[in-house]
């Protein structure tokens, strides 16, 4: 995560988002190498693909967050 300056990571199941996982929880944590990432992640803030402008304001100034990712009506990623 470090070498690619990507602090948060999607957690998808299949096409499915399920979950974030960020640099600093890893941190925060002290996570094991043994640890699995369902046990690690933190539940999902997304936007749907189809959200205007003032929601997605709105979501970053509301969670704080770095990343959110975009996800379909089905909940599958698109992006982030």
């Amino acid at each position: 995560m470090r070498e690619t300056n990507s602090w948060t990571a999607p957690v998808v199941k299949g096409k499915v988002l399920v979950g974030l996982l960020s640099y600093k929880d890893l941190l925060s944590r002290r996570v094991s190498l043994d640890s699995k990432v369902s046990s690690v992640m933190s539940p999902t803030v997304s936007l749907l693909d189809n959200s205007d402008f003032t929601k997605i304001i709105g979501k970053f100034y509301t969670t704080k967050a770095r990343v959110i990712p975009v996800i379909d009506n089905k909940g599958n990623l698109k992006g982030r």
